[in-house]
């Protein structure tokens, strides 16, 4: 006899429909699992999978939808940020503002907002921060 995993209550993990039908078997590390179908959203999934808690009291920022989900997490330089879809518009969005970069300090020589930070510099002891300019190759220390 097989591994063969029974589940006896298993909704659909996506939209938690109980109108679900059985779709064959998926050999996986673990034996023969069976696959279901949901016939709402037409999701497929083995009987490994569990449902997906709705997200309760996070509004969508673009239609102020309520119908929300997680949707797996985002790498950023804060860390990771977990991500949630709108299912009513398909909106992507985190509760976390990304941090943005500051503004560029233009240049004292040709006014140009094209400049990157050239290394720190020390003098009398003070560290400070030099900057070059991409448009005329200057340099200067603020």
């Amino acid at each position: 006899m097989g591994n063969y995993i029974l589940y006896l209550y298993m909704p659909c993990p996506d939209c938690l429909s109980n109108n679900i039908k059985k779709s064959g078997f998926v050999q996986a590390k673990t034996g023969m699992q069976q696959r279901y179908e949901c016939k709402e959203c037409g999701r497929t999934w083995t009987g490994m999978g569990r449902p997906k808690i709705p997200v309760v009291g996070i509004p969508c920022p673009d239609c102020h939808g309520q119908d929300i989900a997680r949707k797996g997490w985002r790498i950023t330089r804060q860390g990771k940020i977990q991500q949630y879809v709108c299912r009513s518009c398909g909106h992507i969005f985190t509760l976390k503002p990304l941090i943005k970069r500051a503004e560029p300090t233009p240049c004292p020589k040709c006014h140009s907002d094209k400049t990157r930070k050239g290394g720190k510099y020390i003098r009398n002891g003070k560290e400070l921060q030099r900057y070059v300019c991409n448009s005329c190759h200057s340099s200067w220390i603020d």
